[in-house]
């Protein structure tokens, strides 16, 4: 198998998405490879219960467009060797065809909720269109605490086929979502019945694997009758037909108008700016603060934010009497470290301590340094930056714990490009670890990309030198860039 993995412990079979440069999006092959390894799994005496995880930053970022959109330009609904075997496949559109196609994807999805044996998904980083499809016809899904939710395509070419959204969290919830196509942040989709729970990323293999192996302790039997006799609720709900409604209706919705746009906006400047496109007005995935004009100086909250929405902080410049404040945010960001296993524990009158906070003084004198503020006026995060060789540098992005996943480390983050490209260079680099999850997975989704050691511009190089010489684990310090769009 070449997209997914197996392996069996305690009574539980691993299914791992493998496919990690590519986000584990969603193929032929994937299809095809997973709906052989459920079967098999559901076969084996040994195995009680199914685990579903992935392999990367990401869990499932949904169908991989780049197939998937050339198909439907070529009014095509098979794979190649399936057109020269089908004659129908030639045909301009056609719903049944349409329908027969997606079903196969749809089937697969389904052997996750029809399997006799639970199936429990793990979720770490993106769970988007397609991944939404497939993940929530798991039995129970924990996902990592910074893992997103989503289905985009409800703003234009797609509906959720396996139709498992109402069934998971009701009505108001799943208008909420589909009505706009928002995101949905673990913590949030936990509160509302998504999902069941998230825990720290750093956990989460380990807590999934262990809820499967408590599960895996009871009878067969048992286990077979207790999935059987929730799952038949649903469907006595008429699971059946909606699914059905789900997946016809996206074979439509991908031949609207809008839809066909959509697909041939894709063919004319890539499908990765069509997304950009579609979701740059909602301002989230990966659009988020696109449409920030360059040079502004802060961002003021949503004094009419509805109900429910979180009212956004405003930023501004750091004050020169600021600085322990700063210290003190690092330091309450910092007490997360152990949760993956690194203990930062330096002196107070380290060196490197010392070193830099003096960077970050003159950091604030030459104005480099922005501050979340919430509506009660406290600081809730800080984004120091710097130039090294000639290119941005990103010092410092810390976020109380308390104000953590509300988007706060993304908002400095969208600030910091707004300043870096203001600045000569190409880049906005940043060094950081590659085994924390919240580091570098978080850093990956916006868009940065690890540069091997050998080309490290020399300031660069000496930053992550003396890191190494002070901090934990020295060989996992990295450095990260993003290229600047002006």
């Amino acid at each position: 198998m070449n997209t997914l993995r197996s392996e069996t412990r305690n009574g539980v079979r691993h299914l791992v998405l493998c496919r990690a440069a590519e986000y584990n999006t969603i193929t032929p092959a994937l299809r095809d490879e997973l709906a052989a390894a459920i079967d098999a799994a559901d076969a084996d005496a040994d195995v009680r219960v199914v685990l579903l995880r992935a392999e990367g930053p990401a869990f499932c970022a949904g169908y991989g467009l780049d197939w998937s959109t050339s198909a439907e330009s070529a009014q095509t609904v098979y794979s190649d060797a399936e057109r020269r075997a089908t004659p129908e496949a030639r045909r301009v559109w056609d719903s049944v065809a349409d329908l027969r196609m997606m079903s196969r994807f749809v089937d697969t999805y389904m052997k996750l909720w029809n399997a006799k044996k639970p199936v429990l998904a793990a979720v770490q980083g993106w769970c988007i269109g397609g991944g939404t499809d497939l993940v929530l016809c798991a039995d129970l899904i924990v996902a990592a605490e910074d893992a997103v939710f989503g289905y985009p395509p409800a703003r234009v070419w797609g509906t959720p086929t396996t139709a498992m959204w109402v069934y998971r969290m009701g009505l108001e919830q799943a208008k909420r979502y589909l009505l706009t196509g928002d995101e949905i942040p673990a913590p949030k989709a936990a509160e509302i019945g998504l999902i069941l729970e998230t825990v720290a990323p750093g956990r989460l293999e380990a807590h999934a694997t262990a809820l499967a192996e408590r599960m895996a302790r009871l009878p067969l039997s048992q286990l077979v009758m207790m999935k059987l006799l929730c799952n038949q609720t649903a469907e006595n709900m008429g699971l059946q037909s909606s699914r059905m409604l789900g997946t016809l209706f996206d074979g439509i919705a991908r031949h609207t108008q809008e839809g066909l746009d959509f697909v041939r906006r894709a063919q004319a400047v890539g499908f990765r700016q069509a997304v950009r496109e579609r979701d740059d007005p909602f301002e989230d995935y990966g659009s988020r603060g696109r449409k920030e004009p360059p040079g502004h100086r802060s961002e003021p909250t949503s004094a009419g934010a509805p109900r429910g929405v979180p009212v956004t902080p405003s930023l501004r410049l750091a004050r020169e009497d600021e600085l322990e404040e700063l210290v003190g945010i690092d330091d309450d960001a910092g007490t997360l470290y152990p949760e993956a296993g690194v203990r930062i524990e330096l002196a107070p009158d380290s060196p490197f301590l010392a070193a830099e906070r003096a960077r970050w003084q003159r950091a604030v004198r030459l104005e480099r340094v922005f501050v979340a503020v919430g509506g009660d006026q406290r600081t809730l995060g800080f984004a120091a930056l710097d130039v090294l060789d000639g290119e941005p540098y990103l010092e410092q992005l810390s976020v109380r714990r308390h104000a953590m996943r509300r988007g706060i480390g993304r908002q400095l983050l969208r600030r910091a490009r707004v300043w870096a490209a203001q600045q000569p260079g190409d880049f906005l680099w940043l060094t950081t670890y590659d085994h924390v999850p919240w580091n570098r997975v978080f850093y990956e989704r916006e868009g940065f990309v690890v540069v091997p050691e050998p080309a490290w511009p020399a300031d660069i190089a000496r930053h992550v030198a003396e890191q190494r010489a002070f901090l934990p684990d020295p060989e996992r310090r990295i450095a990260m860039r993003c290229r600047l769009e002006r």
